[in-house]
């Protein structure tokens, strides 16, 4: 439970005790610092969802942490949508993606991921959000897709 409004009107203030005053819009609170908790979250990432070309696909989980979708050949438009299983703050996260290990990652603007005419082969995406109070990551989730070739690409 936090401060029942979230503008500090008259600040804080140390009492006897041990005890911390903390003035509020229409409110007085008082409460031990000792005794508040660490907070923790085990959020993970999701995928939410996957579109080639408008067109909605469905994953295959390998695992906890890994799905696998294709791709079919000729498509131009790629779009996968994710976000966190964490709803204290789910419009606060940060969520981010790197593409085959790249070193860097590249902050995803509302968790949506656009990729145009990837060359047919073999492509890895990991996913994270970053809790906005504590600075913690998700655990990692892996997209694991595999465009596949025209025929035309298929001849030796």
């Amino acid at each position: 439970m936090g401060l029942p409004d979230n503008r500090a009107e008259a600040g804080f203030a140390a009492g006897n005790n041990e005890i911390v005053y903390g003035g509020a819009m229409d409110a007085l609170v008082k409460f031990f610092p000792a005794n508040i908790i660490q907070y923790s979250v085990k959020a993970r990432s999701i995928i939410t969802d996957i579109l080639a070309d408008g067109k909605r696909l469905t994953a295959m989980a390998l695992n906890d942490s890994t799905e696998q979708v294709d791709i079919a050949a000729g498509s131009h438009a790629v779009n996968i949508s994710f976000s966190v299983t964490e709803y204290s703050t789910p419009d606060q996260y940060r969520l981010f993606y790197r593409l085959d290990e790249e070193k860097n990652w590249i902050l995803a603007h509302n968790g949506i991921i656009g990729f145009n005419n990837l060359a047919h082969g073999n492509y890895s995406i990991e996913l994270k959000g970053q809790n906005p109070l504590t600075g913690n990551y998700s655990s990692p989730y892996f997209l694991n897709i595999s465009v596949l070739p025209k025929w035309y690409e298929t001849w030796a």
